[in-house]
């Protein structure tokens, strides 16, 4: 993987299912340790508050398996978190696309409809 962007991103297909496949060269990133680190999503995600920055997502999320400019996303394993950003890179909508998470589906900054 070079820089996390979806064009270095490898899929491959499990039980019906489009995963992202294990970068060998990345730490972790084994079928089980991949699975291991998204498995810790939830618990980081619902820590979080919009608001925070692109910075303290990625720290307790790790790097992202997708995103553009204002956005990041962690995908994998029945999981798809999404954090949306501010031109100053402050998040201002936390949004759980999929998986079993406790917190909200959508959380958005104080002051945001």
């Amino acid at each position: 993987m070079q820089d996390g962007s979806p064009a270095d991103l490898a899929f491959e297909k499990a039980d019906g299912k489009w995963l992202i496949a294990a970068d060998p060269e990345e730490e972790g990133s084994s079928g089980e340790g991949l699975r291991a680190r998204v498995q810790e999503w939830p618990k980081a995600w619902c820590q979080l508050d919009a608001g925070a920055s692109r910075e303290e997502l990625r720290k307790a999320l790790g790097k992202p398996t997708g995103g553009t400019d204002d956005q990041d996303s962690w995908e994998g394993f029945g999981l798809a978190l999404t954090a949306f950003y501010d031109a100053d890179l402050t998040s201002y909508q936390l949004q759980v696309g999929e998986g079993d998470v406790p917190c909200a589906d959508v959380r958005k900054a104080a002051g945001r409809d």
